[in-house]
């Protein structure tokens, strides 16, 4: 179980002053999120405790905005709320909310008064032990606050704690205008497949010509079906390709545009996932809108033989 908290500090000393949004969070957060550093390092024990030394990591944006993107940072001194702190990793990462600057935790929470009563936004992320479920935690965490109500009758009366998912956390204000983006995008892509399955049923009706001299000559039916829904693949996947040259243009833009508002923007990219995704609903829309232009079309052919 880590803990994190959310604030602000302001960066002096590089250019004009910057009021930067910052992430407490304690050691062993990251290795426990699977956050690996991409260069330099993540905070150490000594660093992470009363008096220890004031370290920072940056995020990528602010790295490459700030700093030029140069290693040569790590190991310098920058100025947070008049206070020096070493840069030991630029890193592009996100826990919860977006962050400018992550700083140790305990330093800061070393210095809160001893009052049950001060909630200053601590977050406490933890990882549940393999075959346990997230209800069974539910009830775990419940029995453990449930005593604490009786031993701080006037701070703890009527508080308890609950186990939500940390995607869920994260994408919950998103998640209702993602859903239904995909379900515009959803129709859009069926309305669009209904267009080329009506027009691919036009161009048969052209065609009937050429089918018919390709079956007097011994094409098969199936041979015909064959041949058709081959064109309509090749057109499905075609436009998929186009599809994913546009992506990869929106990709840069989408994200600034949203801003804060889509959970970790600033990671969306096109992946082998993505990839195979768009192969595999190219090829079943060019199957499944094909078939029927294809069998209309071998259909009349036969009936004209």
């Amino acid at each position: 179980m880590e803990a994190t908290r959310s604030g602000s500090v302001t960066l002096t000393g590089a250019g004009e002053p910057e009021r930067l949004n910052v992430r407490m969070a304690t050691a062993g957060l990251f290795s426990m999120l699977g956050i690996n550093a991409k260069a330099g390092r993540t905070f150490l024990s000594q660093e992470h405790r009363a008096g220890g030394s004031p370290v920072a990591l940056l995020s990528y944006g602010l790295w490459q905005r700030g700093f030029g993107g140069s290693p040569d940072i790590i190991g310098k001194t920058i100025s947070l709320d008049l206070q020096p702190y070493t840069v030991i990793l630029p890193n592009g990462f996100q826990i919860l909310q977006p962050a400018e600057v992550y700083l140790p935790f305990m330093p800061w929470a070393k210095t809160l008064p001893d009052d049950r009563n001060w909630h200053p936004g601590i977050i406490p992320l933890a990882r549940i032990k393999e075959g346990v479920s997230r209800e069974q935690a539910r009830v775990e965490m419940a029995g453990i606050t449930k005593p604490l109500e009786h031993q701080y009758p006037d701070d703890n009366a009527g508080i308890s704690a609950d186990v939500v998912g940390l995607q869920d956390q994260i994408v919950q204000n998103s998640r209702p205008a993602l859903l239904l983006l995909l379900g515009a995008v959803s129709f859009v892509l069926l309305i669009a497949c209904a267009n080329v399955a009506n027009l691919l049923l036009a161009r048969a009706a052209s065609r009937g010509r050429e089918v018919g001299i390709r079956t007097a000559m011994g094409a098969s039916r199936g041979r015909v079906i064959r041949q058709l829904l081959t064109e309509s693949v090749l057109l499905c996947l075609t436009g998929g390709a186009f599809g994913l040259i546009v992506a990869r243009a929106a990709v840069e833009i989408l994200p600034k545009i949203a801003g804060d508002s889509i959970p970790q923007g600033a990671a969306i990219g096109l992946d082998p996932w993505v990839l195979a995704f768009t192969a595999v609903v190219s090829l079943f829309t060019g199957l499944l809108f094909g078939i029927v232009p294809a069998l209309r079309t071998a259909s009349w052919t036969c009936v004209g033989r």
